[in-house]
């Protein structure tokens, strides 16, 4: 489906799912090459920007959160002297917001927006750009939220959200992996395209761009820590487990040392356990050797 916005003398064209014959209708519309008009009509597995002789043609991938998962989302860019296309191939809230922004009039009210493409493009990508943070503050909220039970008694569950929300954070960075090529290079493209005065703009996508990896790289970061921290104390709980079983089996051990001595099939003569009474004073003196390896067990901080 194609939608179309005039914004002064630039029109922002909208493709969303494209048709072979939507295709050509723009390739007639717009003098796009045929190469160019191939690559609309199907998925690119990688961002990447291209130079043609009258567009500048950007492919871009952006995370997206779904209900379980982050999905890379393709935004198809064809930017000429008066004009914007954007080619997507399922929705895209953010490309929506702006539709609805410049059948309100608002977008319009911004004066350099029409000016030329390529101010359009920056406020295009800016809006993209503000979903993804969006969608980086509701991973920093769970990170917060793991953070606050580090101290709960519940590493194991730690360890299973820590990884949950890493494998967000490794989507997102492979989702926006390209990104800073593709913008460098369309940085050297637009400044001979669309003249000098496109820099400063440039230079503010950029911005955009180094703030959604500032706070990846940040959440990383702090997920990393909390990691090494969570590692720490299930290391400490396992060493206190395994002195605490290392005790006990010694304890055991003697104990079993003991009653063994005593069960020796031997003569008469020889045993020590002749009535109830000596039986009672064995066993109290065990009981007592229990009490007193425990309270040495103790103090040595080995229980």
């Amino acid at each position: 489906m194609i939608s179309k916005y005039k914004l002064g003398e630039i029109t922002w064209v909208d493709v969303a799912s494209p048709t072979r014959e939507e295709i050509r209708d723009l390739k007639e519309s717009y003098s796009l090459p045929d190469l160019l008009c191939e690559e609309l009509l199907k998925r690119t597995p990688r961002s990447k920007a291209d130079r043609y002789k009258d567009q500048i043609y950007l492919v871009l991938h952006f995370p997206v959160r779904t209900d379980k998962s982050i999905r890379e989302h393709e935004i198809d860019f064809v930017i000429g002297k008066s004009y914007v296309i954007t080619v997507h191939y399922e929705p895209c809230f953010a490309l929506e917001r702006l539709t609805h922004s410049i059948e309100e009039k608002q977008l319009i009210k911004k004066s350099s927006i029409a000016e030329h493409p390529g101010f359009l493009f920056h406020n295009i990508i800016r809006e993209i750009y503000l979903d993804v943070m969006n969608d980086l503050e509701k991973i920093n909220t769970k990170i917060r939220k793991i953070e606050s039970r580090i101290f709960d008694s519940e590493e194991i569950k730690i360890v299973e959200a820590i990884s949950h929300v890493n494998r967000d954070l490794v989507e997102f960075k492979q989702a926006l992996r390209f990104h800073a090529d593709v913008l460098r290079s369309f940085s050297e493209a637009g400044a001979t395209f669309f003249g000098s005065s496109f820099v400063y703009h440039q230079s503010l996508i950029n911005d955009e761009y180094n703030k959604i990896r500032t706070v990846l790289e940040g959440h990383k970061e702090i997920l990393s820590d909390i990691r090494v921290t969570n590692d720490s104390l299930i290391s400490v709980k396992t060493s206190k487990t395994i002195r605490f079983l290392t005790s006990l089996t010694f304890i055991i051990l003697l104990l079993t040392l003991v009653t063994g001595f005593f069960a020796m099939n031997t003569s008469p003569q020889l045993l020590l356990i002749k009535t109830k009474a000596n039986l009672v004073f064995v066993g109290g003196a065990m009981v007592l050797l229990i009490v007193v390896l425990i309270v040495y067990f103790k103090k040595k901080k080995w229980l």
